[in-house]
C-alpha cells in the first residue's frame, strides 16, 4: 500500500498501534474509528474498515490519475473486484 501510494504521491501517515498494549481502546483511537477494528484508514474523516487489498481498492478507485491508471490498468483492478 506504501508503494502504490508514494507512485501515486498520495500523502499517507501511518501510526503504530499496539494491540496486546490496547493502545486501540485508548480514547485517541476511538475518535478516529469507534469500533475500535485494526487496521483503519481514514481519509479526509471519511472511515473505511478492512484489510489492506480493500485499502488498495479504496485508494485505486477514488484517487483516480494518471499514475493510478497506469499502475494498475482497468483489467488488473478488475481482479480485485
Amino acid at each position: 500500500m506504501l508503494v502504490l501510494c508514494k507512485l501515486c504521491s498520495i500523502d499517507v501517515e501511518f501510526v503504530t498501534i499496539n494491540q496486546f498494549a490496547g493502545d486501540h481502546t485508548q480514547d485517541s483511537y476511538i475518535e478516529v474509528n469507534p469500533t475500535q477494528q485494526i487496521p483503519t484508514l481514514v481519509d479526509n474523516r471519511f472511515l473505511v474498515l478492512g484489510s489492506t487489498s480493500v485499502f488498495v481498492k479504496y485508494l485505486v478507485n477514488s484517487k483516480q490519475n494518471k499514475l493510478v491508471s497506469k499502475y494498475w490498468p482497468v483489467k488488473q483492478r478488475v481482479l480485485l473486484d
